[in-house]
């Protein structure tokens, strides 16, 4: 038996063969991982993009009906594509700033599943007041979930903010 054992390690094709046994298993997974981090790579900056899309859409009405809200996010979901754009939560809100530069919320529209505090958005906005204008500002939340890496990596939250300024009027007020 000690001589079988000897005779398959001098040969050089099983000690290949042990050494790809091995590695494989490394590489295989560093692929894996690969791909899965390309895959939320490119999901991120689809997210960015529906909250870019949102916000410019709604900020170029002065008065936002419940309908173009709808028309944004449904725009929003087809940005997502060709991933699963129902999986999109958000929040839209709308502030004016008053002559003293107060902010006064105008409109605010969040998913059923937005998991987000409005104090995040709203801390930020009040660096841009400007007295008597006013700013739109849409967070986009999307969950990935590792197709290979789901065993170890739970799933990726991932949150993008858009701000941007009425079109037509200083304020986007929602009806």
């Amino acid at each position: 038996m000690l001589q079988q054992i000897h005779k398959w390690l001098k040969e050089e094709k099983a000690f290949a063969a042990t050494e790809f046994a091995m590695i494989f298993p490394v590489l295989f997974s560093l692929l894996m991982g690969t791909y899965d981090m390309g895959q939320a790579m490119i999901i991120n900056q689809k997210v960015m993009t529906a909250s870019q899309v949102t916000a410019d859409l709604i900020a170029r009405v002065p008065l936002a009906s419940p309908q173009d809200i709808n028309d944004a996010i449904a725009a929003a979901r087809l940005a997502m594509s060709p991933y699963n754009g129902s999986a999109l939560e958000y929040e839209i809100i709308s502030i004016r700033f008053d002559n003293d530069g107060d902010m006064i919320t105008e409109g605010h529209v969040t998913s059923s599943g937005y998991g987000g505090e409005s104090g995040d958005m709203t801390s930020t906005m009040d660096q841009l007041a400007n007295p008597g204008e006013g700013v739109l500002g849409v967070t986009m939340e999307y969950t990935y979930v590792p197709f290979f890496w789901e065993f170890l990596v739970d799933e990726f939250n991932m949150r993008e903010v858009a701000y941007t300024r009425g079109r037509k009027s200083s304020v986007v007020y929602f009806e």
